[in-house]
């Protein structure tokens, strides 16, 4: 209980008003504590307020804290009818928090629609929340408040000790993953592939080469003919890229080092192979995207923001890549408007980290993200509360904030806010959370990965793709046989003049084998439109089945 030297008790025929100011200027020459009984709030908020700020340091009463909604900071509590049952999030806690330990209770009111934070007016002044404290119409402001002297915002809005940090970060997109007929194809880069192709070319001559050098050499040692033919070497090196043990042994010590030597080499090529495969089967692999500024600079996405503050940053950058970025920006109203263009790669948005971090935990816990964050972000900045530039209430605001953030409480508040928007989303029927639902998860697979993942024929397709392409290249090489032989058993037919019936007679001879090649040219065609058929549909019935909600209720 702290002990009063003075009781100031309101007379209408008393100046009440000059009293205390005699009293405050006396304070720091003695300790003189008083109380004044007998005034309305307005009137008491009159007395003790100049146009620099309050004139005493302790607020009793109440106070009007200016907010708006603004997730996580600050988030309404719903009923299901949408009215506001109360507030609550990490901004919302502080400000609770600092009225019990200065002994006043809160009135939270809300700029005008669409001001928010505040901006200058033509004839330079400001609205939102900036111009409600230079105005005196609130005594403190939350809502995620940025310490910053941006367009000389200072001069009207003073910050108290900062409570948290934060980052602005990119919100881009997640690349799609790659289809699954390239998966055989995943396991090595371009780079791997291209020195394989090239060893294949390579390791057949070099062992033709050796092997008919050893035939000549002085020890005379014979080699098996599919060392010393280019197209047996070749079928040789390739059964051996395939795991397939070679059919005969070298002769000569030289040809079995060769061959030890590809035998190594092809071994830790299959053995890399075919590890790496799985994983590429099971787990869809996306393309690298966007992580830096540099490379946000050098695309064409646009840059999407909930208000100006970051575009007017931006234009005062020394840096011109950062100036630039402001010809990419646009302005969005909500996280609904801005998700489905995120998600369809036109652009990035451009948030505090806790936001993102809010949207991750709370709409999009589980499956597949449409959305990340870049690893890279823009700038950090100090949060703050705001009050009145020249607030005398500083001092004992700053302290009290300073108290609740060596506590680690914010980080505590901040996961809080994410339970408490969650059981909210239960209760409530808000169309526009579901709207935000939609936009970021998109059509994604919801459903927790199971421990047993059965290899379907969406997984293995790279495989079937690659056996139809060897049906096809092998019926091209028997119709080009054919061909060849026909026109072998036409060149060879006599067709001089004087016996043109008997050339005609070798044509019609040979008339079922071109009747024979095209029937199974029409085949051919056939059986493969109706194999690709099937496996379309089958590749959609699958996917389907997997994102039915029966199937995976059951």
């Amino acid at each position: 209980m702290v002990r009063c030297s003075l009781v100031v008790a309101a007379h209408p025929a008393f100046n009440t008003a000059r009293f205390v100011t005699v009293l405050a200027r006396l304070q720091n020459k003695i300790q003189v504590r008083y109380v004044v009984v007998g005034l309305s709030v307005g009137e008491l908020a009159h007395l003790t307020s100049t146009f620099k700020g309050r004139k005493t340091q302790h607020i009793l009463g109440l106070v009007q804290v200016v907010t708006f909604e603004w997730k996580p900071s600050t988030l309404y509590y719903r009923h299901s009818n949408s009215s506001v049952a109360f507030l609550y999030g990490r901004d919302v806690e502080v400000v609770w928090t600092v009225a019990m330990v200065l002994n006043f209770t809160v009135k939270f009111i809300e700029p005008p629609k669409g001001e928010w934070w505040g901006t200058v007016r033509d004839d330079g002044t400001w609205n939102g929340i900036v111009g409600m404290l230079a105005r005196g119409e609130a005594e403190l402001a939350i809502a995620n408040l940025v310490v910053s002297s941006h367009l000389g915002r200072d001069q009207y809005q003073g910050y108290s000790t900062l409570f948290d940090t934060e980052g602005a970060c990119f919100l881009a997109r997640t690349e799609p993953p790659l289809p699954r007929w390239r998966a055989p194809l995943l396991p090595y880069t371009g780079v791997v592939w291209l020195g394989i192709l090239v060893g294949l070319v390579l390791l057949p001559l070099v062992i033709c080469i050796m092997a008919s050098a050893v035939v000549r050499g002085p020890t005379k040692s014979p080699e098996p003919p599919i060392l010393t033919s280019p197209m047996a070497s070749f079928l040789l090196t390739l059964r051996l890229h395939l795991v397939e043990p070679h059919p005969v042994e070298p002769a000569a010590h030289t040809t079995r080092l060769l061959l030890a030597v590809i035998l190594l080499y092809t071994l830790v090529l299959t053995v890399g192979y075919s590890t790496n495969l799985t994983a590429c089967l099971t787990v869809s692999k996306s393309p690298p995207g966007i992580e830096t500024i540099a490379q946000l600079h050098d695309s064409n996405l646009l840059l999407y923001e909930f208000s100006f503050f970051v575009k007017d940053v931006l234009k005062t950058s020394p840096n011109p890549m950062l100036r630039s970025l402001t010809e990419k920006h646009r302005l969005v109203a909500t996280v609904d408007e801005a998700a489905p263009l995120v998600r369809k790669g036109e652009g990035v948005l451009i948030t505090n980290k806790s936001g993102m971090e809010f949207i991750f935990n709370t709409v999009v816990m589980r499956g597949e993200r449409g959305v990340r964050i870049m690893k890279e972000c823009l700038y950090r900045y100090s949060v703050a509360m705001g009050l009145p530039s020249h607030s005398s209430l500083k001092g004992n605001v700053d302290r009290a904030v300073a108290r609740v953030f060596e506590a680690g409480l914010v980080t505590f508040w901040r996961r809080e806010s994410y339970a408490i928007y969650q059981q909210n989303q239960k209760k409530s029927s808000i169309k526009e959370d579901a709207g935000i639902i939609a936009a970021v998860r998109g059509d994604a697979d919801t459903d927790p990965p199971s421990l047993l993942l059965p290899l379907s024929l969406d997984h293995l397709q790279g495989a079937f793709y690659i056996l139809a392409m060897a049906y096809l290249l092998a019926a091209g090489v028997f119709l080009g046989e054919r061909l060849g032989a026909l026109k072998v058993a036409v060149s060879a037919t006599p067709g001089s003049f004087g016996h043109e019936p008997r050339g005609l007679q070798a044509k019609v001879a040979i008339l079922p084998q071109f009747v024979v090649v095209l029937h199974f040219t029409i085949l051919l065609y056939r059986i493969g439109k109706e194999l690709w058929v099937v496996c379309i549909t089958a590749v959609e019935l699958s996917g389907y089945i997997k994102a039915s909600p029966a199937s995976s209720s059951e």
